[in-house]
């Protein structure tokens, strides 16, 4: 199991796409990536006291490339505060792999984050975002 620890970042090699290529090379039929989106498998809903958020959540970007993804996480909200996705978007658009303003609306926001334009980021707005650059590399420029 993948463990992501807190206020760091990790690159891991996209398992699914190497089954996806094998699968092809056995089947008899066309395997196709479908328009998943890159969700963690850690997710769970939770039955909690909601004054309890702030403590257990810390926010966190997932963004595909090439065969990998790469994965920021912060620290919780109550420690780090409700700004951190202006470091983590300015870290992600500094790295070589960022295909930069213009490639979908999901760089676009990450870049706009970064350079604080808008409301502050937050766990529920990054997710559209983050689908939208998933898919949008996904249908253009992924090789399977």
């Amino acid at each position: 199991m993948i463990s992501f620890k807190p206020d760091s970042a990790e690159t891991v090699i996209r398992r699914e796409l190497a089954i996806i290529s094998k699968t092809r090379d056995l089947a008899d039929v066309d395997v196709v990536a479908g328009d998943y989106a890159t969700v963690s498998p850690f997710y769970s809903d939770a039955d909690f006291d909601p004054r309890l958020f702030p403590k257990v959540t810390a926010p966190r970007l997932i963004y595909s490339f090439k065969h990998s993804h790469y994965v920021a996480r912060g620290i919780s909200l109550e420690s780090g505060g409700y700004t951190q996705y202006v470091g983590l978007t300015k870290e992600l658009c500094g790295q070589n792999f960022f295909r930069g303003r213009g490639y979908s609306v999901g760089e676009d926001y990450f870049d706009d984050k970064r350079r604080r334009i808008g409301n502050n980021a937050t766990n529920g707005t990054v997710v559209t975002p983050s689908v939208v650059a998933h898919i949008t590399y996904m249908v253009l420029d992924a090789k399977l």
